[in-house]
């Protein structure tokens, strides 16, 4: 694989658990690899097991994906932080004038 076939994604998407199914899928792969588990069918449709390459292309898209979502959950966050900083000085600005009485 190459850089035109990197995993794409929809922004706004990624969660703890997408990631983590990813780092999963990562393992599986690698484990599968390396014990020779992941076959492609040659020109005369013989099983044949893939390529030490073709796995590390496969975990690098994977990983991809994954700091992909890392990135995308940092925007989230930021973007959750950012809005409820503002609302919160809204918050504040907006806070009713209490007359303790008494005081002059």
């Amino acid at each position: 694989m190459n850089d035109t076939n990197t995993p794409t994604q929809k922004h706004g998407t990624a969660t703890l658990w997408s990631i983590e199914s990813i780092i999963t899928e990562i393992q599986e792969i690698a484990d599968a690899g390396l014990n020779g588990a992941i076959y492609r069918a040659n020109e005369h449709g013989e099983r044949i097991a893939i390529s030490k390459d073709e796995i590390l292309d496969l975990i690098l898209d994977q990983a991809t994906l994954a700091l992909m979502n890392v990135e995308d959950l940092k925007h989230q966050i930021e973007a959750l932080a950012i809005h409820h900083k503002a609302k919160t000085e809204q918050d504040y600005l907006t806070l009713p004038v209490v007359d303790l009485g008494g005081a002059q």
